[in-house]
């Protein structure tokens, strides 16, 4: 069996799962809701470093914590390569501090049958799903070993993420779980009211994808990981839940002589109301 690791000093993540396991249960134990009316179809969560956006991660998670989805695929896009299409984590595993889930060989090979966007190149490097996968595997004490699809995006938002998304609606179950990592990138002059996260949360809570597109190309939001917030708000659509609602936002910033740059952290849950019947 085949898996990669990313490293952890750059992750920022507690290295024996011990450790991590009890820092995860100091973010989540405040937050573990009551039994939900509301099922998530997708999660919005930060992209990484556990000390800066674990809080904010965990608001997303404790929306799961009282369900088991069928399946969980991850998607992002990568921020150093450029490439057209979908590529597919190839590996049999993905594995974390805490332990390891299986990738899902079956779905991937029914994307592959469906999709004609495939790259043929894997990137397996670039597919960094380490902190979310890991509050996957606390949440479920480590042992539902719930099948993992790694999908990776190479391009900015455009038109064709609107269809992929579309694509990908089709080609998930009812108890399919997506989760989306992306970061609210920001850079602003000093004298700029940095109103850019702002914007850009409120039209992806709004399902306004038309606005977050034309707001990226005029500057006034900003993804790390654009395509595939697009692809995700597109998916939610098409499954019948075309609007979020957020649950938690914050932000580190850091400072030179010439600008203020900020990265924004940010929760946002995709719900579904559950039927008594399910409950």
């Amino acid at each position: 069996m085949t898996s990669w690791r990313p490293l952890p000093d750059y992750y920022c993540f507690p290295e024996t799962p011990r450790a991590l396991g009890k820092f995860l249960d100091e973010l989540m134990k405040p937050l573990q809701p009551h039994v939900p009316t509301c099922k998530p179809v997708a999660l919005l969560v930060p992209h990484d470093h556990y000390l800066f956006s674990g809080r904010t991660a965990a608001f997303a998670f404790a929306r799961i914590h009282r369900w088991v989805p069928k399946r969980i695929v991850f998607i992002n896009a990568s921020s150093q390569l450029n490439f057209s299409g979908l590529s597919l984590y190839s590996r049999s595993s993905f594995k974390t501090a805490l332990t390891s889930s299986p990738a899902d060989r079956e779905f991937r090979n029914i994307l592959k049958k469906r999709l004609d966007c495939i790259c043929p190149e894997n990137h397996d490097e670039a597919h960094h799903i380490s902190m979310p996968l890991s509050y996957v595997q606390h949440i479920y004490t480590y042992d539902d070993k719930i099948p993992v699809v790694s999908l990776l995006l190479g391009e900015e938002a455009s038109d064709f993420h609107v269809g992929l998304g579309k694509e990908l609606a089709a080609a998930l179950s009812e108890d399919d779980l997506l989760i989306c990592t992306s970061d609210l990138d920001t850079q602003f002059a000093r004298n700029s009211d940095g109103r850019q996260g702002a914007i850009t949360l409120t039209r992806i809570q709004n399902g306004d994808i038309s606005g977050l597109m034309e707001g990226l190309q005029q500057g006034i939001c900003a993804l790390s990981a654009s395509a595939a917030v697009v692809t995700m708000m597109s998916c939610c659509a098409a499954r019948g839940v075309p609007e979020g609602f957020l649950l938690d936002y914050g932000c580190t910033t850091t400072f030179d002589t010439r600008e203020h740059w900020i990265t924004g952290f940010a929760s946002v849950s995709f719900e579904k109301r559950i039927l008594e019947d399910e409950l």
